[in-house]
């Protein structure tokens, strides 16, 4: 296919949380991270096998920008999992697809995920997921706060108040003012539907 100048997105591929929660029920699926672990491990492997197979000639044959994934695998207080189940059950499994997608040069990947995200990130980074949305600020997460931590290593989608936008054009106005100027300066941040520097 020809390149357009748009942005072409696999949206999405299945996320790994995302799978066993579906499958399972969130409470299930955490107390299996216990009581067994190996049916865990089966079905990750599974999904991650299944996904890499269905995904190749899609790769081979088009000319894809960056990939994403919802996971969905946080909430106001912070993750849903523990980073050291995460590292356990998940990060090797993402590497694995992220490592795939960069061999056929999909080099940005994201993962969609609400709640507080931050203890995730690292882990995240670790295992070749390089950006994240949509980054709620009523969970506690701060784009500039992360910038500054990460840099450009991580790319970055949202984190605008919703509350603002509720509130009318002045609060939306700050809010922008207090954002816009220093991410935008920075890049590696997607605003207003169109991606900026985010290869920079």
């Amino acid at each position: 296919l020809e390149r357009t100048t748009n942005p072409v997105e696999i949206m999405y591929f299945p996320g790994l949380f995302w799978f066993c929660r579906s499958l399972m029920g969130l409470e299930n699926f955490l107390i299996a991270l216990y009581r067994d672990p190996g049916l865990i491990h089966d079905m990750l492997d599974f999904i991650v096998q299944f996904t890499v197979e269905v995904l190749e000639p899609v790769v081979e044959n088009c000319k894809i920008d960056f990939a994403s994934t919802p996971e969905d695998m946080a909430y106001k207080n912070g993750p849903h999992m523990s980073p050291k189940h995460v590292k356990e059950f998940l990060v090797p499994r993402y590497s694995r697809i992220t490592s795939f997608l960069r061999k056929h040069g999909i080099d940005l990947v994201f993962l969609d995920s609400d709640g507080d995200v931050r203890l995730l990130i690292p882990l995240w980074l670790e295992a070749g997921i390089n950006g994240t949305s949509p980054l709620e600020v009523m969970s506690s997460n701060d784009a500039i706060e992360l910038r500054k931590k990460y840099g450009k290593k991580l790319r970055m989608v949202g984190n605008i108040d919703k509350l603002a936008l509720i509130a009318g054009k002045e609060a939306i106005d700050r809010e922008l003012e207090n954002k816009m100027p220093y991410l935008l300066k920075e890049g590696g941040y997607l605003e207003r539907a169109k991606v900026l520097t985010l290869r920079e």
